[in-house]
C-alpha cells in the first residue's frame, strides 16, 4: 500500500493562515505576502495580529526559498512575486475598514513600488516652451503606504464585473504600456476564468490634502484637470511617468521646497478597451465610442514623439470605478538632483 506523503510543516502553517483569511469571508490572492489582502484583513477588530505574523513568516519562507539564488537571480524572483502579489485587487472583507498600512522598507512590493517611482523618472522641459531638457529627477523613497479602502474596491470590483460583460473577446493590449499592467492572475476575482481587462499601475501627483481625499473618497474625474488644464477633457488624469505625476505634488501658487516630502499615489486602473489620442479633445466627457458605436473605456494621450500631442504618456479615466488608490509614495527630490521642476521650486 502506497501511503500520500505527509504535509510540510510550511504548508500545514499555510493552510491554517489561509483558513483563517476564509473565515473572515476575504478573498486573499495566491501568494500569502498580498500587503492589501493583509490589510484588510488588519482593519477587521482583533486580526491585526494575524496580518502582521502573516506577513513576518511569508518573509522567512520567502527568504529560505530564494536563499540558494545569486544575487540577481533573487531579485528577478522578487520582483517576479511582487507582481504576482499585486495582480489581483483583493476582496475586502464585510466587517473591513479604511486603513492606511504602511510597509516595511524591505517588504517585497514596497521594493517593487519604490523601482517603479524611481525608475520611470524622464528628461523633463527646462520650461513649458522650453527646446531645452533637464536631467531625470534624482528621488528618495521615504516611505510607502497600501490603501485599503473596502469601499471603492467594491466599487472596482462591480465595474470590472460590468466590463467583463461588455468585453467578451477581451481587450486590445497596449503595448506602450506594457511594463506597467499588471499580470493576469487567470482567474476572475476567484470566481471564473478572467479576461484581459488591461490594468494597469498609473501614476497621480496632486497636493496632500487632495491625496488624503483620493484615498478615501476616490478619485473624482469631474475634478480632472482643476490645475493644470483639460486637454482631454474632463476625466482623472494617470501618468506612465512618476516624474510627470511630480510636476502636480505643488501649484504654482504654493510651491513646496524643492527637497520636502512629497506624496504621490500609485494607482490600479481599469482601461478595459482603451482609445489612442493624438490630438486634444478639450470637450471630452467620456472616451469615444467604438467600432460598435459603444463608447471605448479610457483614452490615453501618445507622446510627439510617435505623433501625438504630449511629451510624456498620459492616460484619461471618465469612470472614478476605474480607478483605485493602491499605494501612497512619500519621497523627496536628493540633494543633488538636477531636474527641471528643482530649478524652478524654492530651496
Amino acid at each position: 500500500m502506497v501511503l500520500a506523503p505527509q504535509q510540510a510543516p510550511q504548508c500545514q502553517e499555510h493552510d491554517r493562515r489561509q483558513k483563517q483569511r476564509e473565515s473572515n469571508n476575504c478573498w486573499a490572492s495566491a501568494l500569502p505576502t498580498d500587503p492589501l489582502a493583509e490589510a484588510f484583513i488588519g482593519s477587521i477588530p482583533g486580526t491585526d495580529s494575524i496580518a502582521a505574523n502573516d506577513s513576518e513568516e511569508a518573509g522567512d519562507v520567502f527568504a529560505d526559498n530564494f536563499g540558494h539564488m545569486q544575487v540577481q537571480e533573487r531579485k528577478q524572483a522578487a520582483q517576479t512575486a511582487a507582481w504576482a502579489a499585486v495582480a489581483v485587487l483583493p476582496c475586502p472583507p464585510q466587517r473591513a475598514e479604511f486603513i492606511i498600512h504602511r510597509l516595511p522598507a524591505t517588504d517585497q512590493v514596497a521594493v517593487l513600488f519604490s523601482q517603479l517611482v524611481k525608475g520611470t523618472c524622464l528628461p523633463h522641459r527646462r520650461g513649458p516652451s522650453s527646446k531645452d531638457l533637464c536631467p531625470a529627477p534624482q528621488l528618495q523613497i521615504h516611505q510607502v503606504d497600501i490603501v485599503a479602502n473596502p469601499c471603492l474596491a467594491r466599487l472596482y470590483h462591480s465595474r470590472a464585473d460590468e466590463l467583463e460583460t461588455h468585453r467578451n473577446n477581451g481587450c486590445s493590449t497596449i503595448p506602450e504600456l506594457a511594463r506597467l499592467k499588471l499580470p493576469s492572475p487567470g482567474t476572475s476575482y476567484g470566481r471564473w476564468p478572467r479576461r484581459d481587462l488591461n490594468e494597469h499601475l498609473l501614476f497621480h501627483g496632486a497636493s496632500g490634502s487632495a491625496i488624503e481625499d483620493i484615498c478615501r473618497n476616490g478619485f473624482d474625474p469631474r475634478r480632472g484637470g482643476e490645475s493644470s488644464g483639460r486637454l482631454f477633457g474632463l476625466a482623472t488624469y494617470l501618468a506612465a511617468n512618476a516624474s510627470k505625476s511630480d510636476i502636480y505634488t505643488d501649484t504654482p501658487d504654493n510651491r513646496l521646497p524643492k527637497h520636502d516630502v512629497r506624496r504621490l499615489i500609485i494607482a490600479r486602473a481599469l482601461l478595459g478597451e482603451s482609445h489612442r489620442a493624438v490630438a486634444p479633445t478639450r470637450s471630452a466627457t467620456r472616451p469615444p465610442d467604438g467600432s460598435n458605436g459603444q463608447p471605448l473605456d479610457s483614452v490615453w494621450a501618445d507622446v510627439r514623439a510617435r505623433g501625438g500631442a504630449v511629451d510624456h504618456l498620459e492616460v484619461m479615466v471618465y469612470d472614478r470605478a476605474q480607478i483605485y488608490p493602491e499605494a501612497i509614495i512619500s519621497y523627496s527630490h536628493s540633494q543633488m538632483c538636477a531636474c527641471a521642476l528643482c530649478g524652478r521650486r524654492p530651496g
